[in-house]
């Protein structure tokens, strides 16, 4: 399980406790003696709590830099630089922090595990190329979690981008769906026009027949009247009762035809007015239609761009993945050459540091202890 910021300056100031004991005591026991831990801490008694630990004191680092600072006029002064005095502060501070469950961010966490390998250099303690190494971890620590977080981002904004398309789509599916139900019931009431257009045209034709019926009823009373009108003429005996005859068969095929004529006009008058009503009907069911038709239409051609813009959302997909398999191989490769990196680049701090010392030996430098690292 990889370590939190506080958990590496923990580590960090555990080093720097175990370098910085057995300096503090070789420098104190020659200057006080066996009784050296009594002569530091005799004016600060009541503040100083010892725990034994079979028979010997447990210095913590916390009391061990209080001794560094107090003694440094006297003692340490002479085997460190003044500037090495501000890491003793510093690093005091960042003790304190830490004891009081301060939440160090990963570039505080750097500066305390930086100015302990200083102050463990300076002394050459055993322990700097430890911290050096916590520094490395760390360092490859922060640049993983943040590549981690930047993957998660963009796996999120996919994740978002496929849950609004899908929406989209599903919305476009729903209203086409409807259109075809409307689409569907106009279908079924212009079959119902085409039925009552069937039956209009069939009371024609049935109009059609009555009528030459009655134009072949005419023909054969005119026939029948021809007949006649000759009976009479040879029957002259007759003539009287043939007249008297021929007005009643006139009179009724006045009446007939009186009856047929009325008939005929009431039936052209309702298949009028059928026909009125038909076409009105038909009229306004082929303007639904062609509404229907058109607004079809668009719902097809919006359909039809939803589903490239889909295509072309799930290649954008396929490519993001792509890369973001990519970013991950390089990502892999940039972790190994960064921690090749950190590698040399605590072997060059060891070189730097050394140099720098051989130099304090023979120059005493004021510049700051971070100017050491370009920082």
């Amino acid at each position: 399980m990889a370590l939190t910021n506080n958990e590496h300056v923990g580590k960090a100031l555990a080093l720097l406790k175990t370098g910085l004991e057995p300096v503090v005591e070789r420098e104190l026991k020659a200057k006080y003696g066996k009784f050296w831990i009594p002569s530091v801490t005799g004016p600060w008694n009541e503040e100083f709590r010892r725990r034994l630990d079979d028979g010997e004191p447990n210095l913590d680092v916390a009391v061990l830099l209080r001794m560094m600072d107090e003694e440094w006029n006297d003692t340490f002064c002479k085997i460190l630089r003044p500037d090495h005095r501000r890491l003793i502060s510093a690093l005091r501070i960042y003790r304190n922090d830490w004891a009081h469950q301060h939440s160090f961010s990963s570039d505080e966490t750097e500066r305390v595990i930086i100015t302990a390998a200083l102050l463990l250099t300076a002394l050459r303690a055993p322990e700097a190329d430890e911290v050096s190494r916590v520094m490395s971890v760390n360092m490859i620590r922060v640049a993983l979690q943040k590549e981690r977080e930047r993957q998660a981002g963009q796996r999120q904004a996919l994740a978002a981008a496929l849950v609004a398309q899908r929406a989209t789509l599903a919305g476009q599916r729903a209203d086409l769906a409807g259109l075809r139900a409307d689409l569907a019931g106009l279908r079924a009431e212009r079959a119902g026009l085409d039925i009552e257009r069937e039956r209009n045209a069939t009371a024609e034709r049935m109009l059609l027949t009555r009528r030459q019926a009655l134009d072949l009823e005419s023909n054969r009373n005119a026939t029948a009247e021809r007949e006649r009108r000759l009976l009479l003429l040879r029957s002259s005996e007759s003539l009287s009762l043939a007249q008297a005859a021929e007005r009643e068969q006139r009179q009724a095929l006045a009446v007939e035809h009186d009856r047929s004529a009325t008939a005929e006009r009431e039936q052209r008058q309702a298949l009028a007015v059928d026909r009125e009503r038909n076409a009105t009907a038909e009229q306004s069911q082929r303007l639904q239609l062609l509404r229907s038709s058109n607004r079809l239409a668009q719902a097809l051609a919006a359909l039809d761009g939803e589903r490239k813009r889909a295509e072309g959302l799930a290649a954008d997909l396929a490519q993001l993945r792509q890369e973001l398999r990519d970013e991950q191989k390089r990502a892999a490769a940039a972790e190994r050459e960064l921690r090749e990196l950190l590698r040399r680049s605590s072997e060059s701090l060891a070189a730097v540091v050394a140099a720098h010392q051989q130099q304090a030996l023979t120059a005493p430098s004021r510049r700051p202890w971070w100017r050491i690292f370009g920082r």
